[in-house]
């Protein structure tokens, strides 16, 4: 419901805007702090507590007809930290040397094929403490201990063959 109520509040956002001739001048990003657990595949219900990719994924929609006529998806990894530079980016702003981060807009623009950067690292701050790595093809997972669940301290995904994270690799 919460989906539906947002999408439809966006429809009349984007509409407005297009009624009112500003869309070739409005730049709207719209994204989350972390992904949302629904039990599955994982048993976890929480929001942003695990660094498994219903957690760590989160949604950006950049909407700006002036470059992006029909959507577009990049294939790359990314953090909040490149959400600046790519403003600046799609605006025409000089992105400072002492910025973090990298400008996602030559992905979408196609202007690259390179990713933005090789790898993100994701860290779960819960009663057991784990660390992942995750690349455009794999995700490794290191706990600070076996908990009493006996999850592995080691976990390791091929995301292309299994992007649920399902088939624990380590071994």
């Amino acid at each position: 419901a919460c989906l539906y109520a947002l999408d439809h509040h966006l429809e009349r956002l984007f509409e407005s805007i297009r009624r009112a001739g500003l869309d070739e001048d409005t730049l709207i990003v719209v994204t989350g702090d972390h992904g949302q657990a629904f039990g599955d595949p994982h048993d976890s219900y929480t929001q942003g507590r695990t660094v498994y990719e219903e957690d760590v994924n989160v949604p950006l929609l950049i909407w700006y007809p002036r470059t992006y006529r029909s959507a577009t998806r990049a294939a790359t990894i990314g953090g909040h930290v490149d959400l600046a530079p790519t403003i600046l980016d799609l605006c025409g702003i000089e992105i400072p040397e002492a910025m973090e981060g990298n400008s996602l807009a030559p992905l979408v623009r196609g202007e690259s094929s390179e990713p933005v950067r090789d790898f993100v690292v994701s860290e779960e701050c819960t009663w057991q403490m784990k660390w992942s790595i995750r690349t455009l093809t794999h995700k490794f997972i290191l706990a600070r201990e076996e908990d009493f669940y006996h999850t592995p301290m080691r976990e390791l995904y091929d995301l292309r063959k299994d992007p649920h994270e399902l088939h624990n690799v380590a071994e």
